[in-house]
């Protein structure tokens, strides 16, 4: 939180306010500049007459902006619109290379990290595989020479500042002390459980780090990447081999619970006495739909001398993957469509369950089942217009969000633009800007 130096002569239409974001001066502005970087960020190209108006200046202290922000090279020309006169009037955008932000994700058994421009272009990126078998030591060597290597080769310099670093791990965070916490998947590995990736993570850069679930940092790159951009009250779901988790953005915010923990959609009980999960619990909705178990269905139906072409070509000792058995049933084969139908009607009982529960206005799939496409969102769809109430299944709208092996570092990028710039479904509301009287 910054308060605005109300020691400064402001401009007649301008006030003091407050807005949640790093401090402005990190980056070398004071808040008015700060403020038209994040408009131009938000909005795009635009005039000098609509940054006047939105940041609530005089048009001869915007025209001082324009130029000062200009000559510092984070604002450039973009073309030209015609204004109210007639007259052709200059369109401003950020220069996407003024700065950058950087992204560090640990998954299973590989990390990724990358470096992108405000635009969220990928300047560089790189990943490394991992065991934890060698300990913490090596664990922390690899991630810092990871995030080093990325940094050096997206040439960061003083006039080019990195915004930040998002970083994200499966399992459970200590996101205020910056540590790693209890996770199934390495839950034999005694040194993960309080494990200081931030702290470690520091020998790398000075820049602020922003540690978050993986399902918060998939539902930011989405809020700002996605088909969907801007969109401000959405839930998305991760449906991953390991796992399944939710992220939800509740106007434009990270809705995070008292203890930081929402978003376990994958713990929600879907069965009374149901198989028992991994979390201790039984009936949970991640023992159901989580590719592991779409995997399992296979190998059942397999052992029961089904013939599909899921298995053709594999050894019988080999397991087909997910994106094998999505893959065949986009083909057309009918085991693969029947399992991914079963799995989409599971989990289109947790959704309907959430689309009464918060009424969001979109709902986005991803993670590995996000491949199957329209073929899981027919069944998905179907159950949530059957079980949810009418007026809230007629106001939500159900996708599957566009694969990458990078959604996780591109969620991890976006995390920091995020807290950087604030939610892009503010764009329209520029009296949160941070402005200053400096012309």
């Amino acid at each position: 939180m910054i308060q605005i130096d109300t020691n400064d002569a402001v401009s007649k239409s301008s006030r003091s306010i407050r807005h949640v974001t790093r401090n402005p001066k990190l980056l070398g502005l004071s808040a008015t500049e700060f403020a038209l970087v994040r408009l131009l960020r938000h909005r795009g190209p635009t005039s000098p007459n609509e940054v006047a108006d939105a940041l609530q200046l005089t048009k001869p202290t915007c025209a001082r902006l324009v130029v000062r922000m200009a000559n510092t090279g984070w604002i450039t020309q973009a073309g030209q619109n015609k204004s109210n006169n007639g007259r052709p009037s200059i369109l401003w955008d950020i220069v996407p290379q003024s700065a950058y932000v950087a992204g560090l994700t640990v998954g299973v058994g590989k990390m990724i990290a990358a470096v992108a421009d405000l635009a969220g272009n990928l300047v560089t990126r790189a990943e490394r595989s991992f065991g934890t078998d060698a300990g913490a030591e090596v664990f922390a060597d690899t991630a810092v020479s990871l995030l080093r290597e990325v940094l050096t080769g997206a040439k960061i310099t003083s006039s080019h500042p990195l915004l930040g670093v998002g970083v994200t791990a499966p399992g459970m965070l200590d996101r205020r002390q910056g540590k790693l916490e209890f996770c199934a998947h390495y839950r034999d590995v005694d040194w993960w459980r309080g494990f200081p990736l931030v702290s470690e993570l520091r020998a790398a850069t000075s820049a602020p780090i922003f540690l978050d679930y993986q399902s918060n940092m998939r539902t930011l790159g989405e809020h700002w990447f996605g088909r969907n951009r801007g969109i401000g009250d959405m839930l998305y779901i991760s449906v991953e081999m390991h796992g399944v988790g939710a992220g939800m953005l509740v106007d434009g915010q990270i809705y995070r619970g008292t203890g930081g923990n929402a978003g376990e959609f994958g713990h929600m009980t879907i069965e009374k006495n149901g198989r028992v999960c991994r979390c201790g619990s039984s009936g949970c909705i991640e023992t159901y739909i989580s590719g592991k178990e779409i995997v399992r269905k296979s190998q059942e139906l397999r052992q029961a001398g089904c013939v599909s072409a899921i298995f053709e070509g594999l050894k019988e000792t080999a397991t087909p993957t997910v994106r094998r058995i999505i893959d065949t049933a986009v083909a057309g084969d009918r085991t693969a469509c029947g399992i991914l139908e079963e799995t989409g009607n599971v989990l289109g009982i947790g959704i309907a369950n959430l689309v009464n529960l918060l009424n969001p206005a979109l709902i986005v799939i991803g993670g590995e089942l996000a491949g199957a496409g329209d073929l899981l969102l027919i069944s998905v769809s179907g159950v949530v217009k059957r079980r949810a109430l009418e007026r809230q299944a007629a106001e939500v709208q159900i996708v599957c969000a566009d694969s990458s092996p990078d959604d996780m570092v591109r969620g991890a990028i976006a995390t920091v633009l995020h807290e950087t710039f604030g939610s892009p479904c503010n764009s329209r509301i520029w009296n949160e800007h941070n402005v200053d009287s400096k012309p």
